[in-house]
């Protein structure tokens, strides 16, 4: 299906029903570069895990609020961090009830945002026999600039609290295609 509605960040835009674009054009809709690395940074336990890994969340939940309803919209970046925070939690021996039934919805989840993303970058397969410890640095992927989208999120969350106003919600997506 070839999408070509799109949105970029405004209040004073309209959105009501399943009158809304398929996409969000972020303040830098360029590709940017990323190193695949290895760190040890966001571990699953650690003393920093939990500060690190609150990193990958901005303010809102990585809920933007578009037009004059300022209806609230998920970014799928930013539910995947959602997620991916959640099973590190749960491999980190804290598991609850919630997290269990949740966590079928995040693998899920995720397992259709790679397929959907379906990144073609060339790594080399020698994955068994390389040594993390002294060739840290893999392939350069091409991807969209999360840095923007971060930074878009903030920017729009802030708006939205100055205008003080409730997040609209649909009252149903079933015919938009949407979950």
């Amino acid at each position: 299906m070839f999408v070509k509605r799109y949105a970029s960040f405004s209040f004073e835009i309209g959105y009501h029903g399943q009158d809304y674009p398929e996409l969000y054009v972020s303040s830098n809709p360029y590709p940017v570069g990323m190193v695949v690395e290895e760190t040890v940074n966001f571990a699953i336990s650690s003393p920093e895990a939990m500060e690190q890994w609150a990193t990958s969340q901005v303010s809102g939940g990585g809920f933007l609020r578009l037009g004059s309803p300022y209806r609230g919209f998920a970014i799928p970046m930013f539910h995947s961090l959602h997620c991916m925070r959640l099973m590190r939690y749960a491999l980190d021996g804290q598991y609850s009830a919630y997290a269990r039934g949740h966590m079928q919805h995040c693998l899920n989840y995720l397992r259709q945002e790679i397929l959907c993303a379906s990144d073609v970058t060339l790594e080399p397969a020698n994955i068994l026999q390389r040594d993390y410890e002294e060739e840290r640095f893999g392939s350069v992927h091409v991807c969209k600039d999360w840095e923007a989208l971060f930074a878009d999120a903030e920017k729009n969350w802030d708006e939205w609290e100055k205008a003080d106003m409730p997040v609209v919600q649909p009252t149903s997506s079933k015919s938009h295609g949407h979950h």
